[in-house]
């Protein structure tokens, strides 16, 4: 099991801001699966997440740096 905290995330049950993580858990019946849930730290709020994936299939986004400032554009 994997807790992921989602940075600015409002909750839905309690609306308290970075209270929010989602947790990646393997699925019993098929171990290649895992299933994810949005949970609350502060209420009793839970919310799954769409089927069962592979963990494969799972994507995180990978970090892209952004240029601000100043350059500009020709």
């Amino acid at each position: 099991m994997t807790k992921r905290f989602i940075a600015g995330a409002v909750c839905p049950g309690c609306r308290n801001e970075d209270t929010t993580y989602i947790e990646t858990t393997r699925v019993s019946v098929s171990p290649e699966k895992v299933a994810q849930t949005r949970r609350c730290t502060r209420c009793d709020f839970s919310d799954t997440l769409g089927d069962d994936v592979p963990e494969s299939e799972v994507v995180v986004s990978e970090w892209q740096p952004v240029r601000l400032g100043s350059e500009k554009p020709e």
